[in-house]
Parts: C-alpha cells; structure tokens; sequence
C-alpha cells in the first residue's frame, strides 16, 4: 500500500509539472501575441502619420501657385457646361495649377463654383483663389480678345 501511494504520489507531481510546464508555454505564446500585436500596431501608425504628412504636403504645395514667379500668360478655355473636374484637370493641363485633384476638391470644400465659360488669360503665378476669382468673373467670348498686352517699363 505504501508503493501505490508512492506511484499516485509521483503522478500527481508529474501532473503538476505538466500543468506547470503547459501554463508556462501559455504565458510565453501570449507574451509574444502580445509583442506581435504591438509590432503591428506599431508599424501601422508610423504608416498612417507618415501617410498624413505626405498627404498634408502634397496637399500644401498644390494650393501655392505652381510657379511664383512666372509672369507667363496662358490662354485657357472653358466651354459652356464644363463641370469643375473638367474646368480642374484643363487648369492641370495647361500647367496653371499643380494638381486637379486638390483643385476640384479646394472648390467642392469652400462651395466655389459658379464659373463661367469663356476664353481666360490665366498665370502659373496665380494661387487656387486668384484662379478660382477669375474663373467666377467670367473670361471673353472671342479667343482674339485673350491677348495680353504687357506693358513696359521703357520710357522714351
């Protein structure tokens, strides 16, 4: 009697390794699920801040005139029932503005619309209000009308 009570003895501390050992591979694996969750979560962050900045900016500088400098005039056309995707991507187009995109948007967000057709002489050094004012004002209905004449500083 005193051997079997040894054997259920020896099995009951067997069976507590086991538990013991088994509870320790569960803490293990959860300690890395919970690393690799982190790392995940990590990693999708940095992603969307720098997701964000590269939107922020692209953003940014197509709101800027897309040359500041340019005393360049280019005649643009808008016909008659241009949407203003249209009106953006000719803008893009003719290189007035850097991006369609933001433009069309820019006017979807300030409830800028209203544009009129007609032929306009418009500037690489406009900002999207300028462009925006003018196409609100309204350009010439005849193409020869849209040329510019620069006046000069010479004086004779």
């Amino acid at each position: 009697m005193g051997n079997n009570n040894e054997n259920q003895s020896e099995k009951q501390e067997k069976l507590v390794a086991e538990s013991h050992s088994r509870m320790l591979e569960r803490e293990k694996e959860s300690m890395a699920v919970k690393k690799l969750v982190l790392s995940i979560i990590s990693v999708l962050l940095v992603l969307v801040v720098i997701l964000w900045f590269v939107g922020y900016r692209y953003v940014s500088t197509s709101l800027e005139p897309l040359d500041p400098k340019s005393e360049k005039k280019i005649s643009v056309e808008v016909p008659i029932g241009s949407t203003s995707k249209e009106i953006a991507k000719s803008l893009e187009d003719k290189n007035t503005s850097k991006s369609a995109l933001v433009f069309n948007y820019y006017v979807k967000t300030n409830n800028a619309a209203d544009f009129l057709a007609g032929f306009y002489q418009l500037s690489p050094s406009m900002t999207l209000d300028e462009l925006i004012t003018e196409l609100q004002k309204g350009g010439s209905t005849d193409p020869s009308k849209t040329i510019l004449i620069k006046e000069s500083n010479v004086w004779f």
